[in-house]
């Protein structure tokens, strides 16, 4: 099991947060999927979805914080 399996299924505290965050910052799903240690950007998305719901893939630094603000 990968890193990133193991934080999908575990949930840990942040992750969600973390998640966000470098969205915010703008980084790719690619540089989110290394980050986390997942398999390929398609299991960022995945973790990023399940994580905190947000189904739009391309919104990412001001427009993101401007909906995770409202």
């Amino acid at each position: 099991m990968t890193l990133g399996s193991c934080l999908i299924s575990n949930q840990t505290p942040g992750l969600k947060d973390a998640l966000i965050q470098a969205r915010i910052d703008g980084k790719s799903w690619q540089q989110i999927a290394d980050e986390f240690d997942l398999k390929s950007p398609s299991g960022a998305r995945a973790m990023f979805k399940k994580t905190t719901g947000i189904t739009d893939f391309k919104i990412k630094g001001k427009e993101l914080k401007k909906i995770i603000d409202n």
